[in-house]
Formats: structure tokens, C-alpha cells, sequence
């Protein structure tokens, strides 16, 4: 089955499966998730949009990706024991959600006639991403 999206959301799913394959224990889990990254990766190559700006873009977005990540796995420890810090990190995941549809969007833009473009109901926000990577991967 094929299904046309856009092409930030590929780079997008491409660095999630990035996360998983380096976070999930269960190898049958891993290896459908390397499956899937590789038909991804091959269609990206195929379509030539492999490339150094979009290297950029998808190591950018998988450090947004990973701190999401980061921040979903702490919320799932808080659970329902402190409704406040719960508050606190999940208005930094929706914070971080923002930072990613505006770097998918200019993933998009990188595309020569792309139709396909992910909508937002609320005002846009400017974009200002800063990174403390010592403590983080990079990949």
C-alpha cells in the first residue's frame, strides 16, 4: 500500500523510528520498526531527497523527537501522583509539538511542488529552538 504525505512528515516518522529502534527492548518490535525505516529511507533516496539540508532537518527533528520522547515517558512515571508537575512537562510537550510542525513545515518547503501540508487550528507561534546536548545523543 502506498500513501502520499508530505515530506516532513516522512523525515518526521523516519527520526521516530530512529527513537524506537534505539528504545524499545522487544526485537520483533525493533525489527518492524527497522523494516519500516528502511522502505521510508529508500523512498527518500528514490525521490532524491537525500541530501545535507535535509540531513540537517531530520537530526534537528530528532532531537525535538527525542526530547518529546523524554518528556512522555516522565509524564507516564508522574501518572496521576502530582497533578502539577504532570501540568508542567506536558505544556513542554506541547510546546516541543509546536517546534516540530514548524520544522516539518520547513522540511515541506524543501520539497519543489508539494501539495500536502500539515494544518494547525491555532495562531503560529516564531520558532526558536536552542539545544543542550550534553546529555543527549546525537544521531
Amino acid at each position: 500500500m502506498k500513501i502520499d504525505c508530505s515530506l516532513g512528515e516522512v523525515v518526521d516518522k523516519v527520526t521516530i523510528l530512529d527513537i524506537k529502534i534505539s528504545s524499545i527492548q522487544d526485537p520483533v518490535k525493533v525489527k518492524y520498526c527497522e523494516e519500516e525505516r528502511a522502505v521510508l529511507l529508500t523512498s527518500l533516496l528514490e525521490n532524491g531527497f537525500m541530501n545535507s539540508t535535509i540531513e540537517y532537518y531530520r537530526r534537528v527533528l530528532r532531537l525535538v523527537n527525542q526530547q518529546i520522547w523524554d518528556d512522555q515517558e516522565i509524564l507516564r512515571r508522574i501518572g496521576t501522583r502530582d497533578w502539577t508537575e504532570y501540568g508542567k512537562v506536558a505544556y513542554l510537550v506541547i510546546e516541543k509539538n509546536d517546534a516540530r510542525f514548524k520544522l516539518k513545515r520547513i522540511v515541506n518547503e524543501l520539497s519543489s511542488g508539494e501539495q500536502l501540508k500539515e494544518q494547525k487550528s491555532y495562531e503560529h507561534k516564531t520558532l526558536i529552538i536552542t539545544f543542550d546536548t550534553k546529555d543527549r545523543k546525537s544521531t
